[in-house]
């Protein structure tokens, strides 16, 4: 009877990601492989651990999906072997007890084989229960898988060995910490029925495609903790300056994970534990945040800092077309005038126009800003200014009645209302 093939099922961590491609560090005494066959006490034996240690190795971990499990604790067989112990000697001072009490109380004998449990004597003290011994497997047992009756031999404890000894050859090549147990129920209980016995061997080579052995391990890996940037913004530099004053380092963790194997093929992985090997070293930078010397912000500010008074608007004045504003609030002779967004200063002088001494400005998007009539100038054709630079001071020279500026927008050479702009 051949077991069927189950589809290869990886279940895994939230989020984890390709540690196939991180160096690790098993805890095991050599390689990752399938279990192997257990030591035979004949020639003859054979069963899964033989098989699986003919076939291929046991995969690395791949590719982790879903959250952490609760982790399975395996008890070990010495554990139990003593609580069989103990429960077998309580069992003895019990059983003689009632022995007593029956010949001069008890009207019926008590079968000396029936599990006996002790009363409290007051409501205080609490109850205790002897539980049964293991049942003797010293003659003729049944092998029983899932509850299914497989086969009888005449000594249950030969199979019991046969069996046992396959689970730790399982784990041979690993460290303590790796448990074997068999995936379904797999026991060996006493038999009366008429079924023929055969040999150990036999059986063990009959259903050995009947059970599956799961295999728990530890498997440690590192992997890198990556460093942060803090960044320090200087606006004393323009933008695009950057400085590292630290270089970044990258830590480093130790993870451990509990790997689970049945017949070879991983089922599960939960994080056990987690160890910092190297706190990470986090890079220090500044940036710069001042404007580069002649670059467009794309808006414009109010002009004149000392004043926002509008002495002409954009609109038909004296018969012709005024193409900007005109700004004065009283005592305006040697203000500064600010130019309104960065740019090139194309013009800066005084051509014989009617501006008087005046300053033009590209914006480089299409804008170009004018201020006229300017008593003196605080830059020089072929500068770059910031937004905000003082370019000039207000005074009444050209085409004016007075001290103030003349502030012009244009767009592609075409005159725009400067109150569109700024206010």
């Amino acid at each position: 009877m051949k077991r069927k093939n189950d589809e290869l099922k990886f279940i895994g961590l939230d989020g984890f990601s390709e540690i196939e491609s991180i160096t690790s560090e098993p805890v095991k005494k050599s390689e990752l492989k399938k279990p192997a066959k257990a030591k035979k006490k004949t020639d003859s034996h054979k069963g899964l651990g033989e098989m699986l240690k003919a076939s291929k190795k046991i995969p690395q971990p791949a590719h982790f999906e879903g959250g952490a499990r609760e982790q399975v604790v395996y008890k070990k067989r010495v554990v139990i072997a003593v609580a069989a112990s103990v429960t077998a000697a309580m069992l003895s001072l019990v059983t003689v007890a009632s022995a007593l009490d029956s010949s001069t109380d008890s009207k019926e004998p008590q079968d000396a084989l029936t599990p006996a449990v002790i009363s409290p004597a007051t409501a205080d003290e609490p109850v205790s229960e002897v539980k049964a011994t293991e049942p003797d497997i010293s003659g003729t047992s049944g092998l029983y898988i899932d509850g299914e009756l497989i086969g009888v031999v005449d000594d249950g404890e030969e199979l019991k060995e046969a069996l046992d000894g396959i689970l730790a050859d399982a784990k041979e090549g690993y460290d303590d910490a790796t448990t074997t147990e068999f995936a379904n129920k797999v026991e060996v209980k006493p038999y009366s029925g008429d079924k023929d016995t055969e040999s150990v061997d036999d059986l063990m080579e009959y259903s050995q495609y009947m059970y599956s052995i799961k295999l728990s391990t530890d498997w440690i890996y590192e992997e890198e903790i990556p460093y942060e940037t803090e960044i320090t913004e200087d606006d004393s530099q323009p933008e695009g300056y950057e400085e590292v004053t630290q270089e970044g380092q990258n830590g480093s963790k130790q993870t451990t994970l509990r790997l689970t194997f049945v017949n070879g093929d991983q089922t599960d992985a939960v994080v056990t534990g987690e160890k910092e090997i190297s706190k990470p070293v986090n890079e220090k930078k500044i940036v710069g945040t001042a404007k580069t010397p002649g670059e467009s912000t794309g808006s414009f500010m109010w002009p004149v800092p000392h004043t926002h008074s509008i002495t002409s608007y954009m609109e038909w004045r004296w018969g012709r077309m005024h193409n900007g504003i005109d700004i004065a609030g009283g005592g305006d002779y040697g203000q500064p005038f600010v130019a309104a967004d960065g740019g090139t200063v194309v013009w800066a002088g005084d051509d014989g126009g009617g501006y008087g001494n005046y300053v033009m400005i590209d914006h480089g998007n299409g804008y170009m800003t004018v201020y006229g009539h300017a008593c003196e100038l605080a830059c020089s054709t072929g500068d770059y200014v910031s937004q905000g630079q003082v370019i000039g001071y207000i005074g009444s020279t050209g085409n004016s009645t007075g001290p103030h500026l003349h502030f012009e927008v244009r767009l592609d050479g075409e005159y725009q209302d400067p109150l569109n702009y700024v206010s």
